[in-house]
């Protein structure tokens, strides 16, 4: 397998509000900005959007299906020779890659997700129980930052966790809603301590103007890569000790955090 470079967004949603077709457009739009502002010129990369799927929906499936959203749209979908992931075509030409995901919602009110996977958990389970699912189905892990969520009792939940599951494949999740101007949380510090991976993504939220953040925020990496096992290929260059996992693209400034907050309270 040839070493390649590969740009994620590891935390994407698609809600019913998105039009799917300015959706992917600005997914492949954004990624190539980021990625070319640290590498002008340099087109050979792979494109990647991890789905963190809530139990209210479920595109992965629906596309590859149906192999498409629209007779009326562009984009198509490929199967590859595993079920969790998929090729993303324009015309028939290839654009990115789209895995399989959930983000589950636990019995502490905290946020879990599961990357690069066809598994479904359900919600309302201890926080030790979705991980170890996960874990016993030869899965990645995410602890999924959050607004206010990692305060409190809740945060003393995250330390633990961290603490005694600190396992190459558990990671912190990182938002890019995360205002810019904003101190890194003492947790990612802890975790850090630990050798833990923070992956970035960009987590847009359920308003139809959310569609063109997926791939502002993201992460690098590198690492040998098989083009008909995509999934299984960034599962091992992620669990691989010598991961090198960079982030890239922007976040909120806090303007837009606050406006976001704000018409999340009243919806």
């Amino acid at each position: 397998m040839a070493e390649t470079k590969l740009i994620i967004d590891g935390h994407v949603h698609i809600y019913d509000c998105y039009d799917l077709d300015r959706f992917f457009d600005a997914t492949i739009e954004n990624l190539d900005k980021a990625y070319l502002s640290k590498y002008p010129g340099d087109y050979s990369a792979h494109k990647v959007i991890f789905l963190t799927e809530s139990k209210k929906n479920d595109y992965f499936s629906m596309f590859k299906s149906k192999g498409r959203f629209s007779d009326k749209s562009e984009y198509t979908f490929a199967n590859t020779k595993e079920d969790s992931s998929l090729v993303l075509l324009k015309n028939n030409q290839p654009q990115c890659y789209l895995f399989a995901g959930r983000q589950v919602v636990t019995k502490e009110k905290l946020e879990v997700l599961s990357i690069a996977s066809t598994l479904k958990i359900e919600y309302g389970l201890p926080i030790e129980e979705v991980i170890k699912r996960i874990f016993d189905n030869n899965g990645i892990a995410v602890l999924a930052w959050g607004v206010g969520k990692w305060f409190f009792k809740r945060g003393d939940i995250v330390r633990d966790i961290i603490e005694r599951y600190h396992s190459a494949s558990l990671f912190i999740g990182d938002s890019g809603s995360r205002p810019s101007l904003w101190p890194k949380p003492q947790l990612y510090k802890i975790a850090e301590n630990y050798n833990m991976k923070i992956l970035l993504g960009s987590d847009p939220f359920p308003f139809p103007e959310e569609q063109s953040r997926v791939g502002e925020s993201g992460i690098i990496i590198d690492g040998p890569f098989n083009i008909n096992t995509p999934a299984n290929s960034v599962h091992d260059i992620l669990l691989s000790f010598k991961a090198n996992v960079s982030p890239l693209g922007t976040r909120d400034d806090i303007f837009r955090f606050f406006k976001r907050q704000i018409r999340m309270f009243r919806a």
